[in-house]
């Protein structure tokens, strides 16, 4: 049985995590800033309070872990609290799991790492290029887990969009609120793109989960996603159906170039990836 530190344990990718190594016999501590976690109490062994945006608050956890798994980030607010929460905090927690003599530690990123890629197709060895603040704080708690590779093995799993049960703040999700709430008219581009820049909840918390008690070392940095990119027009016309959308669907020109995501690297590790249609219809049966 190993022990596995969470972070952000509230959030519906944490519980996914939580529920998946509890149903293997797995000891599962969580962290949480929120002083009311009475609605995830059966999930956890154990529930910590710390504030990310409290350097005492992270240097305070003790306990012995087997592995991290890091979650918890912010994505809203000033560059100065992004990089703070997201990025110092995360520096900080690693610093404080080397201490500890955690063997794993397993980082939430995002492809934002990526910026805006010039080629067709991101995988495990496409340059990272950041330039936004969420990007540039991912990238920095990259840097510092590859700083550390020498005490632990560590992943960056570079996360796309993600959906599931709630409200995630990327595109498509700007897009859904927008139809559940019949908003005039939605703006899209590429509609012939094919697209995978998508990812369940589901499927990325049970991979997240099963990196924590492998047996892989080392230091890894690679994207994940669905796997068999479909046009995103296919995908807009199933959002429209599903939220029985009577607005208009404008498709505009862009000069930002899309890209679809390799999913070879993480496959190598354990990912097993649903079809992009397969993830469309598990988040809007």
């Amino acid at each position: 049985m190993s022990n596995v530190l969470v972070t952000g344990a509230n959030s519906p990718l944490a519980k996914v995590v939580a529920r998946y190594l509890k149903f293997n016999k797995h000891r599962v501590i969580g962290t949480t800033r929120h002083s009311d976690f009475r609605s995830i109490v059966n999930l956890y062994a154990h529930i910590l309070r710390v504030d990310l945006s409290n350097e005492t608050s992270i240097l305070d956890i003790e306990g012995s872990f087997d592995a991290v798994i890091h979650i918890a980030a912010a994505s809203v607010g000033t560059p100065k609290r992004i990089m703070q929460v997201t990025g110092f905090a995360t520096e900080i927690l690693i610093q404080k799991a080397v201490a500890l003599g955690v063997k794993k530690f397993i980082f939430v990123s995002s492809m934002s790492v990526y910026g805006n890629p010039s080629t067709d197709l991101v995988s495990a060895t496409t340059p990272v290029s950041h330039t936004s603040p969420f990007g540039t704080s991912k990238w920095y708690g990259e840097s510092a887990l590859f700083q550390a590779k020498n005490n632990m093995d560590g992943f960056c799993v570079r996360s796309p969009a993600i959906v599931g049960t709630k409200f995630y703040r990327h595109f498509l999700g700007f897009l859904l609120e927008r139809m559940q709430n019949q908003a005039p008219d939605v703006v899209v581009s590429n509609p012939t793109f094919l697209f995978n820049n998508i990812i369940h909840e589901l499927t990325l918390g049970e991979f997240l989960a099963h990196l924590s008690i492998s047996s892989y070392s080392g230091f890894h940095a690679f994207p994940v996603a669905s796997s068999d990119p479909c046009m995103l027009l296919e995908i807009i016309s199933h959002m429209t159906s599903k939220t029985q959308y009577k607005g208009s669907v404008a498709w505009t020109p862009t000069t930002v170039k899309p890209f679809s995501i390799s999913t070879d690297y993480a496959s190598t590790l354990g990912l097993k990836p649903l079809t992009t249609r397969e993830t469309l219809s598990l988040w809007l049966p």
